[in-house]
């Protein structure tokens, strides 16, 4: 897979920790909100609605499952 210059040296200048942390904030943020959320290029996560540029990974609101 051919992954851009730009892309390429963003995906480098972060530790692998600080990429995971984002990723678990995400998907608690998900839940908490009922929402998508997006991690921006500096790894904060915002509400996807209000992303206001494009995003490294967007984290989709899966929902409950209603087991009644």
């Amino acid at each position: 897979m051919y992954v851009g210059g730009k892309i390429k040296s963003k995906l480098f200048s972060f530790d692998s920790e600080d990429c995971a942390i984002a990723v678990r904030a995400g998907h608690a943020m998900a839940e908490r909100f009922q929402e998508d959320m997006a991690i921006t290029q500096d790894l904060a996560v915002v509400k996807l609605s209000e992303c206001r540029e494009p995003p490294l990974e967007i984290i989709r609101f899966k929902g409950r499952l209603n087991n009644d």
